[in-house]
């Protein structure tokens, strides 16, 4: 499973809008944000529901992560994108050797 996390200090809408073009290749694509900033998000709760990408905060000072939504894992927008995303991550990271195919 790939996961995808944009994480932003203040612009919610910005971290959406990343997000949103990370789920072409993701299994899952979140939005972390500060607790202060997730709060005015969660007005535009609907946003992350439609586009199907995950809200979450993150407290650095308690180190507590806040599940405000999560949806449903089911692959990424385009499954071409990332295949090319994991081939890509396995050769920057060397891990090549598990991404042969049998």
């Amino acid at each position: 499973k790939l996961v995808a996390f944009e994480m932003k200090m203040s612009d919610w809408r910005k971290g959406l809008a990343q997000a949103y073009r990370y789920s072409y290749f993701a299994d899952l694509a979140v939005v972390v944000l500060p607790p202060n900033v997730a709060a005015t998000a969660k007005a535009g709760l609907g946003l992350f529901r439609e586009s199907k990408i995950g809200l979450w905060s993150f407290n650095a000072d308690t180190g507590v992560i806040h599940k405000m939504f999560t949806p449903r894992c089911s692959g990424p927008r385009s499954p071409g994108a990332k295949d090319k995303a994991v081939e890509s991550l396995g050769r920057r990271l060397k891990f090549s050797h598990l991404l042969k195919k049998p």
